[in-house]
């Protein structure tokens, strides 16, 4: 099983919204696992980057938000054979990739991870996105992750179903935006056909321009898309008028 979630803002963490509460039973409806393979929107390298630390300090990586959350602490253990064994399958798959010991984990894979796994009981291993990069070579990254599922491990790729910062309405209880929904219902049948290929040309739906001015919150979907099986939509809500919290489970 891979799945999607969309983290939203970093206030996702403090603010009680149906995407909080989601995130915070999710857990309770996974198989056993043993390790979480984690790909956030807010890491991207030349070269694909796997974290091999022991332990992870957590990145606050934003600004402008309560103490409550630069304070926050979740002491997520790491899995370094995990991310050795990654390392390797990613050559092995004609991925250039490499160790990375020092780099801790950002908000968009603690924030929801620390939601699912409030005891920091599931080692955590985080693999950076290619920059630059396109779709066909985000997709063969998950392709060759969502290998891993096999040992136990559950893939996650960490973004946004929709993600235009400059659109967002105070407060996080703002009625939906009409495009939200449209976009939505362009991509959808997408996700549904389970012909991965269509994925390629998400760029071109319904207001996708719009809802990603930038693309790399929408790449997490294509690495969790691209494990095997069928999609199922597990979650959908809207915060702050514009961004979907959406979460999808392939399997």
């Amino acid at each position: 099983m891979s799945l999607f979630i969309s983290h939203g803002a970093p206030m996702l963490l403090l603010e009680q919204t149906p995407a909080h509460s989601f995130l915070q039973r999710l857990t309770s409806t996974l198989p056993n696992i043993d390790a979480v393979l984690v790909v956030s929107a807010h890491w991207q390298t030349p070269q694909v980057q796997v974290t091999a630390g022991e332990a992870h300090e957590l990145i606050y990586d934003f600004s402008g938000f309560p103490d409550a959350l630069y304070q926050f602490k979740w002491p997520v253990r790491g899995a370094p054979a995990l991310a050795r064994r990654v390392v390797g399958a990613l050559k092995e798959g004609g991925i250039a990739a490499s160790l990375n010991m020092n780099r801790g984990i950002d908000h968009g894979a603690w924030v929801p991870l620390s939601l699912m796994f409030p005891e920091a009981e599931v080692p955590v291993v985080q693999v950076s996105l290619p920059y630059p990069t396109d779709n066909q070579s985000v997709l063969r990254l998950g392709k060759v992750l969502s290998q891993f599922e096999h040992d136990n491990v559950l893939l996650i790729g960490s973004g946004s179903l929709t993600h235009n910062l400059g659109a967002i309405r105070m407060p996080v209880t703002q009625p939906e935006d009409p495009r939200v929904q449209l976009f939505r219902e362009a991509l959808e049948p997408v996700l549904l056909s389970q012909d991965r290929a269509d994925l390629m040309r998400w760029d071109t739906l319904n207001l996708a321009d719009f809802h990603h001015p930038t693309d790399e919150h929408f790449q997490p979907l294509l690495v969790a898309a691209a494990a095997p099986g069928r999609a199922r939509k597990l979650h959908s809500s809207t915060e702050y008028s514009v961004l979907a919290m959406d979460a999808w489970a392939f399997d």
